[in-house]
């Protein structure tokens, strides 16, 4: 099938959660920086936390664990696409970080 058709759009590649606010806010690339998806369902359960939501005629649903593994799947009419990635705590920071001004 390929990648999912995002009607010429970037492909989101960096995303903050915020569960408090129900959001998921996109950080990259640059082009959607600040677009808002709305969270439908946050649920915590043993060692993960459970987003889901529908945007554009698409479901979509995020795992993110304790460990910081993250797997994002969509679907949309017999089709399902899926990423796997893991995440950083607001406050984490990388070793060899490098600060880019702007």
């Amino acid at each position: 099938m390929g990648p999912p058709d995002l009607g010429g759009l970037e492909r989101p590649t960096f995303f903050r959660v915020e569960a408090d606010k129900q959001e998921v806010t996109l950080l990259a690339p640059d082009s959607r920086r600040g677009e808002v998806t709305h969270i439908e369902l946050a649920r915590e359960i043993k060692g993960a936390w459970v987003f889901a939501g529908v945007e554009e005629g698409r479901a979509w649903s995020l795992t993110i664990t304790t460990k910081g593994d993250v797997t994002l799947s969509i679907s949309n009419d017999g089709v399902v696409w899926a990423a796997f990635g893991h995440a950083l705590a607001e406050d984490e920071r990388l070793a060899g970080e490098v600060k880019v001004k702007r």
